[in-house]
C-alpha cells in the first residue's frame, strides 16, 4: 500500500487491491507440509524457505470512472532471506504500475515493512490481512494496523489507518491453470482510511493448504473521497497463481514470466554505456534501446532484442544493432542480472536491476 499525497486516490486503491494478498501467510512462499500434528484442515501453519517463488497474474477492471479500460500485470513474488527465528524478507517485482518492493514479515507472518526505491512503509503493530494461523471454519478474525510512509530520503510522511475483518469459509478444492490445490477459503473486508479518503476492498482468497501460497484471489473495491457520500473510483481484481517452485523442485508453469518488467543496465569495460529501459515481457522476450558511451564522450544508440529462458540462466539479450553489439549473460534471480558485452573490437561486463 502506497499511500503518497500527491497520488490520485485511485492510484491509491489500485496500490492496495493490487497487494491485497500480500500479508500473512496466504500468498507467502511456504514449506511443503505443515508442521507435525497440524490440524491438516486449518489455515496453514508452514514456515518460508528462502528461495521458493510464485508468480501471479493480476487484473484489475475498473467500474469508476466510466469508460476505463482493465489493466493486467505480472507479480512475482521470491522469499530472499529467513533467519534462524522464523522472520523473512520477501522481494516483489512487477511487469508494470509498481516498483520493485522488499517486504519484511515476522516469524507469524504479519507484516513489518515495505521499501521502494522512493517509499518506506511501517506497520504498527505488524499487519496481518489473513486468518491467524491454525484458524478452522467458520473462525472469525480481526485486525488493525497504522501504515506510515517516509517518501525516501527522509521526506514527506504520510499515513493510513487499516482495518480488517474476516471469516474462513470453507476446505475446498480450487482449480487454476498450474493444477487443482487443497484449499482453505477465505472471505475479508479491508477498510483503509487516509487523508484522502476511505477505500473498502472485499476479498476472497484460496490458499493451499500444503504449501501456504494464495491459490486465486477476487476482489472488489471503491474508494470515497472525504467530503463526498458516493465512490469517486471502483472495480474489481483477479489475482491467479501461473508459475510456481518451491523447495527446491522444478518450477511449474511459464518460468520466464518471473522476470517481467523493465530492467535499468549498466556497461563496464573497453567502453561504457547503459539501458535505460529493458523491456521483458512475460513470454521472455526482451527489447530496448542501449548506448554505449565511446572514449570522446559520445553516446551511440542500438536497439536491442532477445530472450530470456525459463531457467534465467541462458543468453538474455541476445540482440544485435547495426554497430555488431551483443549481450549474453544470465538472470541470476527476479531482481538481479548480469553478463559480458561483445561492441567490435571492444568488451566487457555488464548488470542489470529489476525497476
Amino acid at each position: 500500500i502506497h499511500a503518497l499525497s500527491h497520488r490520485p486516490l485511485f492510484a491509491t486503491v489500485a496500490s492496495l487491491v493490487l497487494t491485497a494478498c500480500g500479508g500473512g501467510g496466504s500468498d507467502s512462499p511456504q514449506a511443503s507440509s505443515q508442521p507435525a500434528g497440524a490440524n491438516p484442515n486449518a489455515y496453514p501453519s508452514v514456515a518460508p524457505v528462502k528461495a521458493d517463488y510464485f508468480v501471479y497474474t493480476s487484473t484489475i477492471t475498473p467500474t469508476l470512472p466510466l469508460g476505463q479500460t482493465p489493466t493486467q500485470r505480472t507479480v512475482s513474488r521470491d522469499v530472499q532471506s529467513v533467519a534462524t527465528g522464523g522472520a523473512f524478507v520477501r522481494l516483489d517485482t512487477f511487469s508494470a504500475i509498481s516498483p520493485s518492493t522488499t517486504r519484511n514479515y515476522s516469524a507469524d507472518g504479519d507484516e513489518t515493512s515495505r521499501i521502494t526505491t522512493a517509499l518506506r512503509c511501517d506497520f504498527t503493530p505488524s499487519y496481518r490481512n489473513t486468518p491467524p494461523r491454525g484458524s478452522v471454519v467458520g473462525d472469525k478474525f480481526t485486525s488493525s494496523s497504522k501504515q506510515t510512509c517516509t517518501a525516501q530520503p527522509g521526506g514527506a510522511v504520510t499515513s493510513v489507518d487499516l482495518v480488517e475483518s474476516g471469516t474462513v469459509l470453507a476446505a475446498e478444492p480450487r482449480t487454476v491453470a498450474v493444477g487443482t490445490f487443497d484449499t482453505i477459503k477465505f472471505e475479508h473486508t479491508t477498510t483503509s482510511t487516509s487523508a484522502a479518503g476511505v477505500t473498502t476492498t472485499l476479498e476472497t482468497c484460496w490458499v493451499d493448504k500444503l504449501s501456504g501460497r494464495a491459490v486465486e484471489c477476487t476482489s472488489a473495491f471503491s474508494s470515497t473521497p472525504n467530503g463526498q457520500t458516493t465512490p469517486t473510483s471502483a472495480g474489481t481484481t483477479a489475482f491467479v497463481l501461473t508459475t510456481y517452485s518451491f523447495n527446491g523442485a522444478a518450477p511449474v508453469g511459464p518460468a520466464e514470466r518471473r522476470f517481467a518488467g523493465t530492467w535499468s543496465v549498466s556497461f563496464a569495460g573497453g567502453s561504457g554505456g547503459s539501458c535505460a529501459a529493458l523491456l521483458v515481457d512475460g513470454s521472455g522476450n526482451a527489447s530496448g534501446t542501449c548506448q554505449f558511451t565511446g572514449s570522446t564522450g559520445a553516446s551511440t544508440p542500438f536497439a536491442v532484442s532477445g530472450t530470456v529462458k525459463a531457467n534465467g540462466a541462458a543468453t538474455v539479450a541476445a540482440g544485435t544493432a547495426t554497430t555488431g553489439a551483443s549481450l549474453v549473460g544470465t538472470f541470476s534471480s527476479p531482481s538481479t542480472a548480469s553478463g559480458t558485452w561483445v561492441n567490435g573490437s571492444l568488451s566487457g561486463s555488464w548488470i542489470a536491476t529489476h525497476q
